[in-house]
């Protein structure tokens, strides 16, 4: 099974080890899991 993952050229790159998005596919089991971090326009995490 290949699972296709991708970070798009038009959202912020990740923090961290992970991809936006991944294309499972059709036949598997789907885990999903999410979370978004606040960054400025430097990168740095905004914490508050």
């Amino acid at each position: 099974m290949k699972v296709i993952r991708k970070n798009p050229d038009n959202v912020a790159p990740p923090i961290g080890v992970y991809t936006h998005l991944s294309i499972i596919p059709r036949d598997a089991d789907l885990l999903v899991l999410s979370g978004q971090v606040g960054t400025d326009l430097d990168g740095k995490i905004i914490f508050g």
